[in-house]
């Protein structure tokens, strides 16, 4: 029987990434729903989400809330002049993950070139990121940009943007979303956030809270089977954790995950670090810790050895 080949679609430039390059994770804005500045959030930030990423040199953006503003600034002062070019890749199009896109500097440069890729919602991608900066919203129009911006609706699993071979998954929440896994070099990075995950396996943890009885967990999903063969032994995981379960039993819709459900997750997809992401307005450096502190017991009861901490504005992970 002949072997069918899968297409690969490629997004922006040709060429390839540098393999004697390692695979690098900065975070720039980890901060769910809205900019939460201030005293009591200065350790982990209160810019929304924004991740940089460069593999084998490329740079790869995930979202592009506020924190996207300090990134434009470093790339302008790296590129020294020199005309800059990335790949930005949205979840989804939720305001805290588009926000920073007008204040991002290297747009304003001319030469430079852009590549911006998402799902298609009730707009397109192109219509959002225009409408955002419309009048009477901001002084400049996205089509004044003096920088080459060049739209790309997902419409596959499978991509290569710039050189480097990225898996997209649908997530669960509202309005729809996206995440992504990125490999290279032997080493894989998945970005899961804005995702209730493992929603019935967590359910029955809620109940016995509640009662005090036990309760055995459900059989898995498929889609929630599909987290798991989607996280499976990744080096790092950076997922949403923006509740606790008593908050989470509150806010079930909101498509966010608790502490308890990303932990299941990072067990069952034995993956070796995770990063909690998507920090609520509402919690305070503290609070963050002490959810850490969960994460950290119930690693304990079950793989000691996984890492836990949460996501921390200018953080820097090399895999």
């Amino acid at each position: 029987m002949k072997k069918v080949r899968k297409t690969v679609h490629k997004v922006g430039a040709p060429g390839r990434a540098r393999a004697n390059l390692p695979l690098l994770v900065r975070f720039w804005g980890t901060r769910g729903s809205i900019p939460s500045p201030g005293p009591e959030t200065v350790r982990f930030g209160g810019n929304t989400a924004c991740v940089e990423l460069r593999v084998g040199g490329r740079i790869v953006i995930l979202d592009a809330g506020t924190g996207i503003r300090k990134l434009g600034l470093r790339l302008l002062q790296e590129a020294a002049g020199k005309p800059i070019q990335a790949v930005i890749l949205f979840t989804h199009t939720h305001w805290d993950h588009i926000q920073g896109l007008p204040f991002f500097v290297p747009f304003f440069r001319r030469g430079s070139e852009f590549y911006l890729c998402g799902q298609r919602g009730v707009m397109k991608l192109e219509h959002v990121m225009h409408g955002q900066m419309d009048a009477p919203f901001f002084p400049v129009s996205f089509a004044e940009l003096p920088a080459k911006i060049i739209f790309h609706e997902l419409d596959t699993s499978v991509f290569e943007a710039n050189g480097v071979v990225i898996t997209a998954l649908p997530l669960n929440h509202p309005g729809g979303a996206y995440g992504f896994r990125i490999s290279w070099r032997g080493k894989t990075m998945v970005f899961m956030t804005d995702n209730d995950a493992l929603a019935e396996v967590v359910a029955p943890l809620a109940r016995g809270r509640r009662t005090g009885k036990k309760k055995a967990a459900p059989e898995l999903s498929a889609q929630d089977q599909s987290f798991i063969d989607f996280c499976q032994g990744a080096d790092l995981l950076i997922h949403d954790c923006q509740f606790t379960l008593g908050e989470y039993v509150q806010r079930r819709s909101w498509g966010h995950s608790s502490i308890e459900a990303v932990m299941e997750l990072a067990h069952r997809a034995a993956v070796k670090q995770v990063a909690f992401f998507h920090h609520d307005p509402e919690h305070d450096d503290e609070f963050i810790d002490q959810m850490v502190e969960i994460g950290r017991a119930l690693a304990l009861e079950r793989n000691p050895r996984l890492q836990v901490f949460a996501a921390a504005e200018g953080m820097e992970l090399q895999l």
